[in-house]
């Protein structure tokens, strides 16, 4: 088994680098199956249908201008359109994977407490296709 660390992983949105920032990160994806069986049969049958993801990530909060966590966020959130991500699991060591694709921001949460830092987290629907790569 070759497992390997997160703490290597790098996560770039809109071409502003959120690594230096972000603490967790969630690629999820599935596809959609439309069911087929008709009479006669004794197991359900599907066809493969349309493929969906999202992508997640929390860490936190920095305001500094052009590179800040927030700065490149609100970004995002302000352009409301589709932009380009590349997220790397494992890092942008050779033999690992790369995963590029386009999203909207859905959601965009600042929190803070009187006894921690200041804290965000984001969701982003993938819009279109994810290309997964070798390095």
């Amino acid at each position: 088994m070759a497992a390997v660390h997160g703490k290597d992983a790098t996560l770039t949105v809109n071409a502003g680098a959120l690594t230096g920032f972000a603490n967790d990160a969630s690629l999820s994806r599935s596809a959609e199956t439309a069911e087929t069986t008709v009479f006669g049969l004794s197991a359900k049958t599907f066809v493969a249908g349309l493929k969906d993801g999202t992508f997640s990530s929390s860490g936190f909060y920095d305001k500094t201008a052009t590179t800040g966590s927030v700065y490149i966020l609100e970004a995002v959130y302000a352009a409301n359109a589709s932009v380009a991500c590349v997220y790397r699991p494992a890092g942008a060591g050779a033999g690992h994977y790369s995963y590029a694709f386009n999203a909207i921001l859905t959601q965009f949460d600042i929190t803070g407490s009187v006894g921690d830092a200041v804290a965000i987290s984001f969701e982003l629907q993938i819009d279109g296709a994810v290309t997964p790569t070798t390095i």
